[in-house]
């Protein structure tokens, strides 16, 4: 639960942003297999900046893999915010997009819209009970739902999900 302090900061920082479309890109989970290309995860940035050019995206890369990202006034890094922080800047997002992680559960805690990429897990293992999320995934892999067995053919269900796909169904979405 958002305590008034963190609602009043939050309210705050997000004024300047009242009217524009705000995006939440979580960059990776902490286990490799579960995480979404940092390429394609940049270029996915580059056309939601194209696509929404007054939107703002909030960028949460705390494993730094988003290597030598362009910050400015329209991509914003909010890695080094703490877990209640981050709650109460995902609330406040149109959408969030990221793999299966803990801030993927963290957006269906405070109600935000999402999408999750998903590879080697099960979508409906993790999101079945979450009404405002969906999922992604390269469904045309037959080892899909491996789990965590090996990979040996180099994770492509998280390395071959084009951006031009994940921005598709962000369209639907919003």
């Amino acid at each position: 639960l958002e305590t008034k302090e963190e609602s009043d900061a939050a309210n705050l920082y997000f004024k300047d942003y009242e009217n524009k479309l705000k995006f939440f890109i979580h960059s990776a989970s902490n286990e490799g297999k579960r995480s979404y290309d940092w390429r394609n995860t940049k270029k996915l940035i580059n056309f939601l900046k194209k696509e929404y050019p007054s939107s703002v995206i909030f960028v949460s890369d705390f494993n730094r893999v988003l290597k030598n990202q362009k910050y400015n006034e329209r991509v914003i890094d909010i890695s080094r915010l703490d877990i209640r922080q981050t709650a109460s800047y995902i609330k406040r997002c149109d959408l969030f997009f990221g793999p299966d992680s803990g801030l993927m559960h963290l957006a269906a805690a405070v109600k935000t819209k999402s999408l999750v990429v998903f590879g080697s897990i099960p979508p409906s293992s993790r999101i079945n009970h979450y009404s405002t999320h969906k999922s992604i995934r390269l469904e045309e892999l037959d080892c899909l739902g491996c789990w965590y067995k090996a990979c040996p053919i180099n994770i492509k269900c998280m390395k071959d999900l084009k951006p031009e796909k994940v921005l598709d169904k962000i369209k639907e979405m919003l």
